[in-house]
């Protein structure tokens, strides 16, 4: 039997789709925003939209919408893959240029609760593998470094056996290790500090993030582990209003048990190289564990892949040339309601490029949308980019789109006084095809 569920964008799922109607129920609890819930003949049905996803289900299974244009068989969404592996590389590695995808999660809203039999089933996919390498690590890293900022305080008492006392003197002491040197003084001093086993954890974890690393010495592995099942456990029993829970907000303590959970998390994993959730002899530990639900909206996903490529694209055949994400401008004006105009209306094209003398030459957009023909494509698409390019009076307008086999040349049309080119953007090659482009 698979382990995964291939899903399609624009795909209907329903209760029967599912072998465990458990996991459509999960589904449909966490209100994923990569599925939309429908109602089909009479009964409730998840249609997914334009995401990218990979979801583990709490059978052990998982779920992976994929994109349309790996439709077509087995060995199209094999390379599907590939090339997405490759697009969440460049999307990881490209801050300076485009910005990271927002529309992006690690955990379900509600952590999962499984029964005591859950274990995975196989490895994550490795079109996701780099992105939960590489946000997995960073979220973890940002939840424990806010919970070293509410670390609760215990009072600790430090004794000093030394000719000077400090603090009370502690009598029974005294007398059982200095009765042979009465010049010496046995005395206690109490402390209101910090919890040092628990900051050491999180610290140590904090480090482990920052550096994409889940091991450690073995000799203090152990230790380490069982301080942070240890803390684990009793922060999720803390109930009433005394001892930590008398010292943090419900928010403090939220944030402190959400970063002794990754701490738990990446320090009680036994796979260095996969980011599931641990295996046996960790299966206990999986009831509060982050539960990998990584959701990616693919129209910005596209367009931001598309901005890196079209820079390095501009700097080669266009040197001179100056690639502006998203520029906005302000076009639309009321001037009747005051003295002065105030702004009602702007244009924000994904992409333009600008000459050395600040003109802009080309004003671009990227859609993702999968095209058979030319005529596929909406008019209102057509009309946003008319309005760019009247605004702006570029000579170049471009949609850009996904490379199907039907569409896999540039090509032109016109409003009789401009031109508009559609030219195809390879995902498996990772470019442009402007072929026979003026």
């Amino acid at each position: 039997m698979p382990h995964t569920i291939i899903v399609f964008e624009h795909q209907t799922l329903t209760e029967a789709d599912f072998r465990h109607p458990a996991d459509f129920a999960y589904l449909l609890e966490q209100d994923f925003s990569c599925f939309a819930v429908q109602f089909k003949n009479g009964k409730l049905a998840l249609k997914s939209r334009q995401y990218l996803a990979s979801i583990w289900l709490p059978s052990g299974m998982s779920l992976e919408i994929l994109p349309k244009v790996a439709q077509d068989n087995d060995d199209a969404i094999s390379h599907a893959r590939v090339w997405m592996t490759h697009m969440m590389q460049d999307l990881l590695a490209s801050k300076p240029i485009a910005s990271p995808i927002q529309d992006a999660s690690f955990i379900s809203k509600k952590i999962a609760q499984f029964s005591d039999e859950y274990q995975p089933k196989h490895e994550i996919q490795g079109w996701i593998k780099h992105l939960l390498q590489a946000w997995h690590y960073r979220a973890a890293s940002l939840a424990i470094e806010q919970g070293l900022n509410f670390l609760p305080k215990q009072y600790l008492t430090q004794a000093q056996n030394q000719p000077r006392a400090s603090g009370k003197l502690n009598l029974p002491a005294q007398l059982k290790h200095n009765a042979h040197r009465p010049h010496y003084l046995y005395s206690e001093q109490q402390t209101f500090d910090e919890i040092k086993d628990l900051k050491k954890l999180l610290e140590v974890a904090k480090r482990m993030a920052d550096i994409q690393q889940r091991h450690v010495e073995n000799s203090s592995l152990q230790n380490l582990q069982k301080l942070a099942k240890h803390w684990h456990k009793r922060l999720m029993q803390v109930r009433g209003g005394h001892g930590i829970n008398s010292q943090l907000t419900s928010f403090q303590l939220a944030t402190l048990r959400q970063a002794v959970t990754w701490a738990r998390w990446l320090l009680c994993a036994e796979s260095l190289n996969s980011l599931n959730l641990p295996d046996v002899p960790y299966v206990e530990p999986t009831q509060h564990l982050p539960y990998p639900a990584t959701l990616i909206d693919m129209n910005r996903a596209f367009e931001a892949w598309v901005t890196i490529k079209l820079q390095a694209w501009a700097n080669e055949s266009l040197p001179e040339h100056r690639l502006v994400a998203q520029p906005s401008f302000a076009w639309l004006h009321d001037i009747n309601k005051t003295d002065r105009s105030q702004t009602i209306g702007q244009l924000v094209p994904d992409i333009c490029l600008q000459d050395r003398q600040g003109e802009f030459t080309h004003v671009i957009d990227a859609k993702y949308k999968v095209i058979s023909q030319i005529g596929d494509i909406a008019s209102t698409d057509w009309q946003q980019l008319f309005t760019y390019q009247t605004y702006l009076q570029t000579e170049q307008a471009w949609l850009i789109l996904p490379k199907t086999a039907d569409f896999h040349q540039p090509q032109c049309v016109t409003t009789g006084k401009q031109k508009m080119w559609a030219i195809p953007f390879d995902v498996a090659q990772a470019r442009l095809i402007t072929n026979d482009m003026p």
